[in-house]
């Protein structure tokens, strides 16, 4: 879910920072994506080690600043609260308290700058956990000295994608909610949103490219795990990237969401083998207990229903009556 969520802090700089007014309508939409998605990582990360009780004990009292997993922590944590201030403007408009949304808004600036540091770093931190484990991730999915970028390149399309699918089902399933501005303005809204994708997945797929090359693991690719890497790249990322390239080309917004599906589910194959499928892989295979898959269900379940909730409430993806 957070490559899947680094949209909030991408829209966010893009009309905050660079004053891309254009992009507007999506904006707290990205950031609602942002919010929810860390949020319900967090729980799923909280259910998964247990005792969430004693979380602040490793942040505050036995600290480990030299450990990975302490930076992503505090980056995850920080970012978290970072993505809740951005979103109260919406929440302080439903309940009509228009002091707490001038005070957000004076604060905007910053938030935007802390959101860009801290979510770039645990993106790419999160590709440096699995450094801990280089014997057993397969040499394809892993390197040492580009798995912090690959992590972090491909949270930018995965995020901008992640946007397009959803406002795509916001507007066909929940129309009602949507103001004729976010109507109109969603086909060339969408059509933005898959040139960035195309431009940050020929980035990735050349710095993939240069990972096999540096680590000199041209053999590997010549093996069956080799195939199943090069599937996963051809599906996951070549297809959808010519795909995003011939739509923005031709102003198609229809081929551009089917492009941005493809790609939300390579990113989530991608992460599926690189942190099970492909992990273990001289010994055994993993196999997930069906608890865990109970329970992935369940908070998944949870994370739509808020998701419908806020959406239906609050001022997302329709601008708020008391101003222009």
């Amino acid at each position: 879910m957070v490559p899947l969520s680094a949209s909030g802090f991408m829209l966010g700089t893009t009309v905050e920072l660079f004053g891309r007014k254009d992009f507007h309508p999506i904006e707290r939409l990205a950031l609602l994506n942002g919010l929810l998605g860390y949020f319900f990582a967090v729980l799923f990360l909280e259910i998964d080690l247990g005792m969430w009780w004693r979380l602040p004990y490793p942040m505050f009292v036995s600290l480990g600043p030299a450990a990975v997993l302490f930076l992503v922590a505090w980056h995850v944590a920080t970012y978290l609260s970072v993505q809740i201030a951005e979103v109260l403007p919406a929440f302080f408009e439903w309940i009509g308290w228009l002091k707490g949304k001038r005070i957000i808004r004076k604060m905007v600036l910053g938030l935007t700058i802390a959101g860009i540091i801290l979510s770039t770093l645990h993106q790419g931190a999160l590709g440096a956990l699995f450094t801990y484990a280089p014997a057993k991730v397969h040499p394809l999915w892993l390197s040492v000295n580009f798995q912090w970028i690959h992590f972090f390149c491909s949270s930018i399309f995965a995020g901008l994608s992640m946007v397009i699918v959803s406002s795509t089902l916001i507007r066909n399933f929940a129309g009602w909610r949507c103001d004729d501005h976010f109507k109109d303005t969603l086909d060339d809204i969408t059509i933005k949103l898959g040139k960035g994708c195309s431009l940050a997945m020929i980035t990735y797929l050349v710095i993939k490219i240069v990972a096999v090359a540096h680590d000199q693991e041209w053999a590997y690719l010549l093996t069956g795990w080799g195939a199943y890497y090069l599937l996963e790249l051809g599906v996951g990322v070549v297809l959808p990237m010519f795909m995003f390239a011939f739509g923005v080309r031709n102003q198609r917004a229809g081929l551009i969401r089917f492009a941005a599906w493809i790609a939300v589910l390579g990113i989530v194959w991608n992460r599926l083998n690189t942190a099970l499928i492909c992990y273990n892989w001289q010994l055994y295979q993993e196999i997930p207990h069906w608890k865990e898959v109970w329970i992935t269900i369940t908070i998944y379940a949870l994370y739509f229903l808020t998701y419908r909730f806020i959406v239906y409430r609050l001022p997302i993806v329709y601008s708020w009556k008391g101003e222009k």
